[in-house]
This record gives structure tokens, sequence and C-alpha cells, in this order.
């Protein structure tokens, strides 16, 4: 009878050693899951981060584009105000040019 309360004395301790091994083993998964969790919404984050700084560079892009194609008509329009003045001037001058033939023309008659 000793011996079968002794064995089951054994049994039963085994039975606590191997319920605290496994709970041991369960607590450590769930540390490691969380873990891995923890990691993952760390790379969630650090990647919209990323995703904002490159979405605020493109914007920036964006704007340093207009801001070019602005600067460019602007060169545009006054190189064509600067060539309608030039003819403007040069028509002057031919006109200026003609008148002074005409003069030349009636002091000759």
């Amino acid at each position: 009878m000793e011996r079968d309360e002794d064995r089951d004395k054994e049994t039963d301790g085994e039975r606590r050693r191997e319920t605290k091994r496994k709970t041991e083993r369960d607590r450590g998964r769930q540390r490691d899951a969380e873990r891995d969790k923890d990691r993952d919404k760390e790379r969630c984050r650090e990647t919209e981060r990323d995703e904002e700084r490159d979405g605020e560079r493109d914007e920036e892009k964006d704007r340093e584009r207009q801001r070019e194609i602005v600067g460019e008509k602007q060169r545009d329009g006054e190189r064509q105000r600067e060539t309608k003045r030039e003819r403007g001037r040069q028509s002057q001058r031919e006109t200026e040019r003609e008148r002074g033939r005409q003069r030349e023309t009636e002091r000759d008659r």
C-alpha cells in the first residue's frame, strides 16, 4: 500500500512538473507572439512614415516642377514681349528711313 501511495505521489509530482513545463512553454510562446506582434506594428508604423515622407517628397517635387513651368512661361512671355518691342522698333526705323527717302526725293525735285 505504501508503494501505491508512493507511486501516486510520484505520478502526481510528474504531472505537476509536466504541467509546469507546459505552462512555461505556453508563456514563452505567448511572449514570442506578443514580441512578434509588436515588431509587426513597428514595421507598419515605419512603412507608414516612409510612405508619408515619400508622399511629401513627391509633393515637393511637383511644386518645384510647377514653379519651373511658371518660370518658363514667364520667361517665354517676356521673350515674346521683347520680340514684339524689337519688331516695333525695327518697324519704326524702317518708317523713319522711308520718310527720309521721301524727303530726299522731294528735295531733289
